[in-house]
């Protein structure tokens, strides 16, 4: 009975050593297997080292909540949920530290960096697209305004012309009129050649301005004054 006692403490302190080796390698899954073998070979050595390999199995499942949490960053991060990301990796950081994880921390420290640079570089591209979206829009309204000026000035020199012409025509009636009732003066005077001189007059005028009926009308006037 000694002899299997002595054979079953040798089989748990190989247990435990394995099981630390395998925790300082950090395969933590493996560790926490190996510690929890120990821990049933620690009930048959009549419980020699149990509160060792219970507090090893308790750490061992801290440093895998920390893997967890760091884990939950990551697939938050991959769905573009930043701020649940940082978080998690916050949370991971902080718990390493307090456990004496050093891996831990240091891998969760870098996906927290790593994140926020990524943050920020996102930021900065964003912010470099929206200056240079503003300066084209800029560019575009800095054009469209010069295009309605010029337009404007266009449609200024187009209604000047039109005013001109307008005045032309208006001044040409006005002389044409003048014309007709000095012809008019003579006609009833008996200057019938002066008349018609001012009929004639009246007449190129009223043909520059496309009055058809009062070249009509003093061609009529031109003729009584031939017949005179």
């Amino acid at each position: 009975e000694e002899k299997e006692d002595l054979d079953q403490y040798y089989k748990l302190t190989e247990m435990i050593t394995q099981a630390d080796k395998t925790f300082m390698d950090m395969k933590l899954m493996d560790a926490l297997s190996a510690y929890q073998t120990a821990k049933k070979y620690a009930y048959d050595a009549d419980l020699l080292g149990e509160v060792y390999v219970e507090e090893k199995v308790a750490l061992v499942k801290e440093y895998l909540a920390v893997q967890d949490l760091i884990k939950e960053g990551e697939q938050a991060e991959e769905i573009k949920q930043n701020t649940e990301a940082i978080k998690n990796y916050k949370a991971a950081k902080n718990k390493a530290n307090d456990l004496g994880y050093v891996e831990g921390k240091k891998e969760a420290e870098e996906k927290l960096d790593q994140l926020i640079n990524k943050i920020d570089e996102n930021l900065k591209e964003e912010k470099a697209t929206a200056e240079k979206q503003k300066e084209a829009d800029d560019k575009q309204k800095e054009k469209e305004e010069a295009d309605q000026k010029v337009k404007e000035e266009e449609d200024k020199q187009k209604q000047a012309e039109v005013d001109a012409k307008l005045k032309e025509k208006y001044d040409t009636q006005v002389n044409a009129l003048d014309m007709t009732q000095k012809g008019n003066t003579c006609f009833e005077l008996a200057n019938y050649e002066d008349a018609k001189m001012y009929y004639l007059m009246a007449q190129e005028m009223f043909m520059t301005i496309e009055n058809g009926d009062m070249v009509a009308q003093l061609e009529e006037k031109i003729q009584i004054a031939n017949k005179k």
